[in-house]
């Protein structure tokens, strides 16, 4: 992937405030996922291939039709990752927050 985990945390809590003033913070994780898909047909295959397996084939339930092609389906299967991925940071770095 060309962005860890880790990355996409650090750069989630810098943009934390805004989300959560929007009053709609899963618009913004949404917004932000899509970011994270590559443009370019060459990397959605890499990214693809190194992506969990788990999330293959994920343009199934969302009703994508298959005869858009496998780089439309490898491209949802992407964001489907990476808005999973966001959601779960996103939720490590709210968890507490607020109890305070």
């Amino acid at each position: 992937m060309t962005i860890s985990y880790a990355e996409m945390k650090e750069e989630l809590a810098q943009e934390l405030p805004e989300l959560q003033e929007s009053g709609y913070p899963e618009d913004g994780l949404t917004q932000i996922a899509e970011g994270y898909v590559p443009a370019y047909t060459n990397d959605i295959i890499s990214e693809w291939q190194k992506m969990p397996h788990e999330y293959n084939d994920g343009w199934m339930d969302y009703g994508v039709n298959a005869k858009e092609g496998i780089v439309a389906l490898m491209t949802t299967d992407l964001h489907i990752y990476y808005e999973a991925m966001i959601t779960k940071a996103y939720k490590e770095l709210t968890e507490g927050k607020e109890d305070e």
